[in-house]
C-alpha cells in the first residue's frame, strides 16, 4: 500500500491544506457557504511503469544507472543478438524498437538511436529495446505510437513528473471539513486536465444541491 506523506501548508489567504501544492499554486472558489481548494501535489510514492504495464508494451535496459528486465519474455543476451542483426524468437510476437539511454545528471530515454542534445553520442548508450505486442497493435504506426508512449511514461517517471490531484472543502470560517486526493498522474499536463475535471464535477454538484 502506498504511503502518502501529509504536510500542513498555509496559503496567503489563510487556508490550511493537507498537502504542499507544487509552485504554491492553489485555486480557491466559493460556492454557497463553502470554499473549495484545487491543486496538484508532488507524488513521491509512485510506482514505475513496469509495475503495472504487463507484457503487451514494455522496455528493457541494461545500463548500470537504469537497469530494467523482463526475463519472462527477453533477456540481455537476446537484446545483444538483436543489436548484432540476428533474428530472435521474440520478433514473432513483438515489434522491437531501439531504445537510447542518456545518462547525464539523470536518466533520459528516447525511441531510436540518438538524442538531439547529445549529437556526438558521448553520453548515449544503446543497451535497451522497447517491445510492442503485434497481437494487440496491428499496424507499424500503432506499434510505434505505443512504443513512444511507454518511453514517455518512463521519462516522466525518471524525472519525477508525477502528481497527486487534490480537492478540499472548507466551511465559511476556513476550517477544513473534507479532502479527496488521487495519486499517480504521469505528466503535468495530464494532471492539470484531471484537476479541471474534478473542479467541473464539484461545481455541478454544488449547482444541483
Amino acid at each position: 500500500m502506498r504511503k502518502i506523506t501529509r504536510t500542513t501548508y498555509v496559503d496567503d489567504e489563510g487556508f490550511t491544506h493537507e498537502f504542499e501544492p507544487i509552485n504554491d499554486e492553489v485555486e480557491i472558489i466559493k460556492k454557497g457557504n463553502h470554499f473549495y481548494a484545487f491543486y496538484l501535489a508532488q507524488d513521491d510514492g509512485y510506482e514505475s511503469p513496469d509495475a503495472w504495464g504487463g507484457d503487451s508494451i514494455f522496455l528493457v535496459n541494461y545500463h548500470r544507472d537504469f537497469w530494467v528486465e523482463n526475463k519472462k519474455v527477453i533477456d540481455k543476451h537476446d537484446v545483444i543478438d538483436w543489436y548484432r542483426g540476428e533474428e530472435i524468437e521474440q520478433e514473432k510476437d513483438y515489434k522491437i524498437f531501439m531504445l537510447s539511454c542518456l545518462v547525464h545528471s539523470g536518466v533520459w530515454l528516447s525511441l531510436g538511436r540518438d538524442f538531439p542534445c547529445d549529437p556526438g553520442g558521448w553520453d548515449t548508450s544503446h543497451v535497451g529495446v522497447v517491445l510492442v505486442s503485434k497481437k494487440d497493435f496491428k499496424t507499424e504506426e500503432k506499434q510505434r505510437e505505443a512504443a513512444q508512449a511507454i518511453v514517455d511514461e518512463w521519462t516522466m517517471c525518471l524525472s519525477g513528473d508525477v502528481y497527486g490531484v487534490i480537492w478540499e472543502k472548507f466551511d465559511k470560517d476556513k476550517n477544513l471539513i473534507d479532502c479527496e486526493s488521487v495519486w499517480g498522474y504521469y505528466g503535468h499536463k495530464n494532471a492539470l486536465g484531471e484537476l479541471q475535471n474534478q473542479k467541473e464535477y464539484i461545481e455541478k454538484q454544488e449547482e444541483a444541491a
